[in-house]
C-alpha cells in the first residue's frame, strides 16, 4: 500500500479488515464505557435527513437550558445540521456552545447550476418523466396513499436490498409521515394494473428542498425507470421551478454527481459542556475520528 511520501509494506486485505474491525470494536467498547448513548435527540424524525427546525437563536437558547435542566446527565444532540444550506442555524448552534461533529457526506444540487442544466443524464431523465405512462397521485388530486403499499415498497428496498441496519419503519410511522403537513409526497400509479409502483417524499423550506425518502417496486424491470423518477420528480416539478437548492442526502454518489450534485459535510450538533470531563471525552473522540476520516478521504 503506497502513501504519498512513505513506502509501507503491503498487507493482505484480510489482515487490514481484521485491523479495522478490531479498531472499530475497541472504539465502540470505549464509547460505551464513556456512556455516549446517554443522550437526548432534538428534532429527530428518525429519517436520514431531518427537516430544519424553524427556531430563532433565543428559542434555541431557551430549549437548550430547559433540556439541560430536565436531563442534566445527558448530552443534547441535534442531528443532520448542514452549514452549507443552514449557515444561520450552524452559527447559532456554535454561539450557544454546540460542538459540530462531522457525520457523513451528502449531495447538494443546484437546479440553476450549469452542471445540472447541461447534464445529458438530466435531459434523459426529463424525457422519461414526460413519456411515462404512470399517473400522478398526490394530495392535490384529493387522493390518499395506501400506507400498506408504502410499507411494502419501503421494506422491499431499504430492508431487503440495502440491509437490516436501516430503520424498519412500521405502517403506523409511514402513515404518520403521509399525514404530516411538513412532508410532501407523490406516487406513480400504473394505469392498467392500478398499482402504486413508486413513492417519493420530501420537505420544502423557505430556502431549499430535502429529499426524505424514495421507494419503488424492485420486481419491475430496471428499464421502467422507477428509481430515476423517484429521484427526479421533486427536482424537476418542485425545486427547479422555484430555484431551490436540494439536499439529496447520501448514497448513489456517482448517479447524483452525473446530474450536477456536489458533496457537503453534514454534522451532529452536540451540547455536552454540562457533563463531567470523562463524559465529554466520548464526543471529542468521535469528532476527532470523524475529522481524521474526512481528511483521509480528501487525500485519496
Amino acid at each position: 500500500i503506497g502513501v504519498t511520501g512513505v513506502q509501507t509494506c503491503a498487507l493482505p486485505i484480510s489482515l487490514w479488515l481484521a485491523i479495522v474491525t478490531l479498531q472499530a470494536a475497541l472504539l465502540a467498547k470505549l464509547l460505551a464505557c464513556l456512556q455516549v448513548e446517554r443522550a437526548v435527540m432534538l428534532n429527530n424524525w428518525l429519517l436520514p435527513t431531518n427537516p430544519t427546525p424553524e427556531l430563532s437563536g433565543d428559542e434555541l437558547a431557551q430549549l437548550k437550558h430547559w433540556l439541560i435542566a430536565s436531563y442534566p446527565n445527558r448530552a443534547l444532540v441535534m442531528p443532520t445540521v448542514n452549514p452549507t444550506l443552514e449557515p444561520e442555524l450552524a452559527t447559532q448552534l456554535r454561539r450557544l456552545g454546540a460542538r459540530l461533529v462531522p457525520v457523513r457526506k451528502v449531495h447538494l444540487l443546484d437546479p440553476r447550476g450549469v452542471r445540472y442544466q447541461r447534464s445529458s443524464d438530466v435531459q434523459r431523465d426529463r424525457r422519461l418523466l414526460k413519456k411515462t405512462p404512470y399517473r400522478i397521485v398526490d394530495r392535490k388530486g384529493g387522493r390518499r396513499l395506501n400506507p400498506d403499499r408504502l410499507t411494502e415498497l419501503y421494506h422491499g428496498l431499504y430492508i431487503e436490498k440495502y440491509g437490516t441496519s436501516n430503520a424498519a419503519f412500521r405502517r403506523s410511522y409511514l402513515e404518520a409521515l403521509l399525514r404530516s403537513p411538513a412532508i410532501e409526497w407523490v406516487a406513480y400509479e400504473h394505469p392498467q394494473r392500478g398499482t402504486i409502483d413508486m413513492v417519493t417524499l420530501w420537505t420544502t423550506g423557505a430556502r431549499y428542498l430535502t429529499k426524505v425518502m424514495g421507494a419503488y417496486d424492485r420486481t419491475l424491470p430496471q428499464k421502467t425507470g422507477l428509481y430515476r423518477m423517484q429521484f427526479l420528480h421533486p427536482v424537476v416539478h418542485i425545486a427547479e421551478p422555484a430555484g431551490l437548492p436540494i439536499n439529496l442526502s447520501s448514497g448513489a454518489a456517482l448517479f447524483k454527481q452525473l446530474r450536477g450534485a456536489t458533496e457537503a459535510l453534514e454534522y451532529d450538533a452536540v451540547w455536552d459542556d454540562h457533563l463531567p470531563a470523562w463524559r465529554r471525552l466520548a464526543w471529542r473522540l468521535l469528532e476527532g475520528k470523524a475529522r481524521w476520516n474526512h481528511r483521509q478521504q480528501l487525500r485519496a
